[in-house]
């Protein structure tokens, strides 16, 4: 374990539990299981790393098995390159596998912006979730923001991740704030871990992440749902930051509102409510598989 990983454990008062790796497919992947009762599966967005979950994993353990993973890309999982990997499918055939491996039963799943498109893309390829959890997930329109269309263009991408946002750890601080409306929730420990766990390899840079999920200024077509696959959705709960500046709600609203057993909640936040409102989002999880 390195060095980082162990102090954001640290960090949130967990003690004896040591982060795991199981060798799935072609990856090997980086988890932690907290917890005991029902299993509940964290999938975390972009690279950031089940780290983001860091705020997170405590309360909800206490009434769940937590099993938070580094994606392909991220924290201490292998490291890819994002020009080569197809994510969409790549990501589905590795957790279908990681599900199999970990053994146990998995009723209930969260996932935050691609990670909550990798829960639903589970789910419909058959993997049985008794009740699903998006928040400010892809996966419910289109829209990149002007900012970031750019970045749809290999030779933009690469020359931002090479010159313009070096893989440094202030950069990275910057990247990660910079989809946060409260700053002062991006703890010290969560930037070394992040930054600790993939940026020596400009490959794995997210911006890189990025141009891989977008294609000409849109969501690539492979990552929208339709409307009859939501339509098909077990009860689901979405949790959405009202400051969402790079996946805004009212962009994917009409899509939410297609899963016909569904719960909204909208919170003052960012793209990233369980950094900024954890006490909300732990709240509303709880009830929501709970009940």
């Amino acid at each position: 374990m390195r060095d980082a990983e162990k102090k954001l454990l640290k960090s949130i008062g967990v003690r004896g539990v040591a982060p795991r790796t199981a060798r799935i497919w072609k990856y090997n992947l980086n988890y932690v299981i907290i917890g005991s009762g029902p299993a509940l599966l964290l999938l975390h967005g972009a690279n950031i790393g089940w780290g983001m979950w860091y705020r997170n994993i405590v309360e909800l353990a206490r009434y769940f098995t937590v099993i938070a993973v580094d994606l392909p890309g991220s924290g201490y999982s292998s490291h890819i390159n994002f020009f080569e990997t197809k994510i969409e499918e790549d990501f589905a055939r590795a957790f279908e596998k990681f599900i199999k491996k970990v053994g146990l039963e998995i009723p209930f799943v969260a996932g935050h912006s691609f990670g909550g498109w990798l829960a639903a893309k589970l789910f419909l390829n058959g993997k049985k979730f008794k009740k699903l959890v998006f928040i400010d997930s892809v996966g419910f329109s289109g829209f990149v923001p002007p900012q970031y269309r750019l970045i749809s263009f290999k030779p933009f991408a690469l020359f931002l991740s090479k010159f313009a946002v070096k893989p440094t750890r202030e950069n990275m601080k910057e990247f990660l704030s910079s989809v946060l409306s409260d700053k002062t929730k991006l703890a010290d420990e969560l930037v070394d871990y992040y930054f600790e766990g993939l940026c020596f390899e400009t490959v794995s840079h997210p911006l890189l992440f990025m141009h891989a999920m977008t294609s000409k200024g849109a969501i690539k077509k492979s990552f929208l749902l339709n409307k009859s696959e939501l339509k098909s959705m077990p009860p689901t709960l979405t949790i959405w930051g009202d400051n969402d500046s790079l996946m805004p709600l009212r962009k994917s609203l009409e899509m939410i509102n297609c899963m016909p057993n569904r719960q909204l909640e909208i919170c003052s936040a960012g793209h990233v409510p369980p950094l900024e409102q954890a006490d909300f989002v732990n709240k509303r999880i709880i009830l929501f598989l709970l009940k």
